[in-house]
């Protein structure tokens, strides 16, 4: 499938959820490899944001990627749950 097929069998809105989401979870897994390089090197992270409005932004990201994972996980496991939840009745 190319991009633009999927452009045109999806909605717009749809992909841009999509790919705001991709790149909160893959900027959140990045701080996450560097915190715990920086822990692994050091033994400790220390982290200082003087802007309240900055911090509260950077968590409601975090929040909002945790649940976007959560997502992608239960939209990918379902179908498989349920798969062997049918199969299990048939036996």
């Amino acid at each position: 499938m190319t991009f633009r097929q999927f452009v045109n069998e999806t909605s717009i809105p749809k992909v841009l959820f999509h790919v705001f989401s991709f790149s909160a979870l893959s900027g959140s897994t990045f701080l996450t490899i560097l915190t715990f390089s920086a822990i692994g090197s050091y033994g400790y992270f220390f982290a200082y944001e003087p802007n309240p409005t900055m911090l509260s932004f950077e968590f409601g990201l975090a929040v909002y990627s945790a649940f976007y994972l959560g997502y992608l996980g239960f939209k990918f496991f379902k179908p498989m749950v349920k798969k062997s939840a049918l199969e299990e009745t048939a036996k």
